[in-house]
């Protein structure tokens, strides 16, 4: 236990180190051309997002832009399904500029693999699948999302199972 949660910790403090030749603002500006924005893709050239997720499972979310179509988000929630469980994922996603918007702002489609730990009376580890939709306001440093996620469980047991949450995230 004690050894995987320090590879999770290690895995996300390494996921924040930058790529050499994507700054900030070179990450944005390409992300804002191919979403078919103005400059602000995540308004200002922030790539790194922190805010809340509802639903299950509930607490703290984030995400960091790696690329102008990909990105890594996290969470570490509590699970309210069943026994109330702490719980932790992160996932790799890629994003699709949609034809749909709100006002003059895009909504992004999103989809991706990653994975989830639980701690209950026998701490569950598994595969996650998220799909979502996340919609950008013009001229806020944020993003609303919603996203759904099955998960294959696959210690101690494979057991089909569901997250399904909605969030915002300010950006940073």
């Amino acid at each position: 236990m004690r050894r995987f949660m320090l590879s999770m910790a290690f895995a996300g403090a390494l996921s924040c180190v930058p790529v050499a030749g994507f700054t900030a603002e070179n990450v944005y500006a390409a992300a804002a051309t191919a979403a078919g924005q103005t400059s602000h893709k995540l308004a200002g050239a922030r790539p790194f997002g922190l805010g809340v997720i509802i639903g299950e499972p509930t607490g703290i979310s984030g995400k960091y832009w790696l690329s102008p179509g990909a990105a890594i988000d996290f969470a570490t929630a509590w699970s309210f399904s069943g026994d109330a469980d702490f719980h932790v994922h992160a996932d790799y996603l890629f994003h699709v500029n949609t034809a749909r918007q709100v006002g003059r702002a895009p909504i992004h489609f999103f989809y991706g693999a990653g994975a989830r730990f639980k701690t209950t009376s026998d701490q569950r580890l598994g595969l996650r699948i998220p799909v979502g939709l996340e919609f950008i306001p013009r001229g806020a440093p944020m993003e609303i999302f919603a996203e759904l996620a099955p998960i294959l469980d696959f210690i101690p047991d494979t057991t089909l199972r569901m997250n399904i949450g909605v969030g915002v995230r300010y950006f940073f």
